[in-house]
């Protein structure tokens, strides 16, 4: 029975192995595409609110809190992976 349970453990180390890298960068990939989108909508933003009345300085304000609302915590912590848990401290 031991030897058993060894064979198993062997394959599942094996298989954590195979499958951490792939969903690392699936992750990896997936969040820089979501900062570069945000990043295109902040400044779209920033330039329609300046063109319907609103003061550059508190436009470039409000979009660059929206860029910055993204990070890796959030976006990992919005995935619910099993067995990981981040605490997200809002100021």
């Amino acid at each position: 029975m031991g030897e058993d349970q060894d064979e198993d453990m062997v394959k599942t180390v094996a298989t954590v192995i195979a499958t951490v890298p792939k969903l690392v960068i699936g992750v990896g990939w997936s969040y820089l595409k979501l900062k570069r989108q945000a990043g295109r909508c902040s400044r779209e933003m920033e330039r329609k609110l300046v063109a319907e009345g609103m003061p550059k300085e508190f436009a470039s304000r409000l979009a660059d809190k929206f860029a910055t609302e993204i990070s890796i915590k959030r976006f990992i912590s919005k995935m619910d992976l099993p067995g990981v848990r981040i605490k997200i401290h809002d100021k």
